[in-house]
């Protein structure tokens, strides 16, 4: 799989706690398209992306973002480089309204009422009153405000109903065209790979398996495999 890389990963290794739980991880996801990193729960996903976004230390290896190295950056000045960090969990401020959570990374809100047309009537209502899915969203357009040039998203569908999962995959692949480069962790593999343009698959903390998302779909049991290895 040769690819032309805007993000890349090289030697990627993270320990946590004492133990190696990424190992010598090398990624390449281009900008304008979806690349997605499969595996099972505690295969070490999570994990990457955190040390790729600078939540947590990276013991060794390289991260380039178009050209510029990112592990010598602090979280916010590779935001300002142009990375986003969407966390599992859905981390908005509670205790604040859906205008306020935006208002905290823009003053120009517009967009995300934009993206998602669903928040205008729910501005002035406190973020921990929202649905999941509407928290979600919320999450996203704060991400999507900072006008990110590539975008990681660690578990976008986990805890929502099938149809706002897909609204939200929707939005990705329309976003992608416009050229923002995603990674998206994903548990349901089939979708992710269905919107997808280039898969990984990792387990115990390595890719074992990498390739274009139609190849991956068209061999669903090397995909199997690759799980169970």
């Amino acid at each position: 799989m040769t690819i032309s890389a805007d993000l890349e990963l090289a030697g990627v290794t993270i320990e946590r706690a004492g133990s190696l739980v990424v190992r010598d991880v090398a990624i390449k996801a281009p900008q304008g398209k979806i690349t997605v990193l499969l595996g099972p729960n505690g295969a070490g996903r999570t994990t990457l992306l955190e040390g790729v976004a600078g939540v947590i230390p990276v013991s060794e290896g390289s991260a380039l973002l178009r050209g510029s190295p990112l592990l010598d950056m602090d979280r916010l000045q590779r935001q300002r480089r142009g990375l986003s960090f969407v966390e599992q969990g859905r981390t908005v401020f509670a205790g604040l309204t859906v205008e306020e959570n935006l208002v905290i990374v823009s003053s120009r809100t517009q967009d995300a009422y934009l993206w998602f047309p669903e928040l205008v009537k729910r501005k002035d209502v406190l973020a921990s009153n929202l649905s999941g899915g509407e928290q979600q969203m919320l999450v996203l357009a704060r991400a999507l405000l900072c006008k990110p040039s590539f975008l990681m998203i660690d578990e976008l569908s986990l805890g929502l109903a099938p149809l706002i999962v897909q609204r939200l995959l929707s939005l990705l692949v329309s976003l992608a065209r416009d050229g923002l480069g995603v990674l998206l962790v994903e548990q349901y593999a089939n979708l992710a790979l269905e919107i997808g343009h280039y898969a990984y698959v990792m387990n115990h903390g390595s890719i074992v398996l990498g390739g274009t998302c139609s190849e991956l779909l068209s061999d669903p049991t090397t995909l199997h495999e690759a799980y169970l290895s």
